[in-house]
């Protein structure tokens, strides 16, 4: 299997994880704004095999043409591996406030199942 590398101007999205699906399609400018021209033209291009903050190395195994400059890049999540509850007996939740305002916080829930019984 080969290994591409997107590099991207600005930061890639923080919740990009190893394994998810990458996809691209071709875009078009519809009044200054680009939007993707068909679902129809989304291609897989493979699994994130690593990243950085502005990189994602590829496992490519599609049968398709590298993505242009121009093209929509975007990611898919592993439906395997997001879908499940926290699992386990223990829970450690940090918050911050870098704000200098004032903040209230209403709530705060979780969905959660034990790991065993």
């Amino acid at each position: 299997m080969a290994s591409v590398t997107l590099t991207f101007a600005d930061p890639i999205n923080v919740s990009l994880q190893y394994g998810d699906g990458v996809y691209y399609a071709t875009t078009s400018s519809v009044g200054g704004i680009n939007t993707v021209t068909s679902i129809d033209n989304i291609v897989y291009m493979g699994t994130v095999d690593s990243f950085t903050d502005t990189t994602i190395v590829v496992d490519w195994t599609a049968n398709a043409e590298m993505p242009l400059q121009n093209y929509f890049i975007f990611f898919s999540k592993n439906a395997i591996a997001n879908t499940a509850s926290l699992v386990g007996y223990y829970m450690e939740v940090k918050m911050r406030n870098n704000s200098t305002d004032q903040a209230e916080l209403f709530a705060v829930s979780t969905e959660l199942a034990k790991s065993s019984k």
